[in-house]
Formats: structure tokens, C-alpha cells, sequence
């Protein structure tokens, strides 16, 4: 919460150097996710939900996170840094974030609340 102005939340979750949550993490917190809660049908049977690849490969999981996410976060740390922006000021340390938890708990049911639309 910004200390200026108490009616402005600011959320702001990613992995880091410090706390890196492996892809192959999220993949196994979200298949156990549909498992313990399963969507359901139209007819109340339950959606079995199987594992699943969203790139053929490594390289080109990489090459996606650099292009989407690395390259403006450097613009990031550029501009923060120009304009004498503190990190301090935001009070945030990504050794602290239990990325299960998060997924689990707040990201996925945040999704399937605000997001995702079901039938």
C-alpha cells in the first residue's frame, strides 16, 4: 500500500534471482490444483485434468521470457533508476513469496473468480 495515498493497492508479483519459481513448478502447483479442485461439468462430473506442454522446447521458453519479460524489465530498472525511484520505497523482498501458496491459494482461484469464464 502506498503510504501517501492509504485507497491505492499496489500488487505486484514475479519471480526473481532471489526466489525463482521454475516453470516446472508451476506446471505440477496448477496440475495439483484441478486435481484437489476439479471443475465440473454441466452435468456435475468432474474435468480430468492431464499435464500438459505449452512449448517444444526449452530454448524456445526462453526466448519467449526474454522478449516478453526481460527486455522491458531492464527498461524498467532504467527508467527507476533515472528517476531516483527506490526500491525501498515499495518494501518488497521476492525471497519471501511461497510461490506455491501463491499459485494455489490467491493466483488460480483469483483467475477462476475474476478471469476465466466458465460455462
Amino acid at each position: 500500500m502506498n503510504a501517501n495515498q492509504s485507497s491505492i493497492h499496489i500488487y505486484h508479483v514475479g519471480s526473481s534471482f532471489r526466489n525463482p519459481v521454475k516453470f516446472c513448478d508451476i506446471h505440477d502447483i496448477i496440475f495439483r490444483y484441478f486435481t484437489k479442485f476439479p471443475w465440473v461439468t454441466k452435468d456435475g462430473k468432474p474435468i480430468k485434468v492431464a499435464k500438459f506442454r505449452m512449448l517444444r522446447t526449452m530454448a524456445s521458453f526462453r526466448m519467449y521470457m526474454q522478449i516478453r519479460f526481460m527486455i522491458p524489465l531492464q527498461e524498467l530498472r532504467r527508467v527507476t533508476n533515472e528517476s531516483y525511484i527506490d526500491a525501498k520505497e515499495f518494501n518488497f523482498d521476492p525471497r519471501c513469496i511461497d510461490w506455491e501458496d501463491y499459485i494455489m491459494n490467491a493466483h488460480i482461484p483469483g483467475l477462476e473468480k475474476h478471469v476465466i469464464v466458465k460455462w
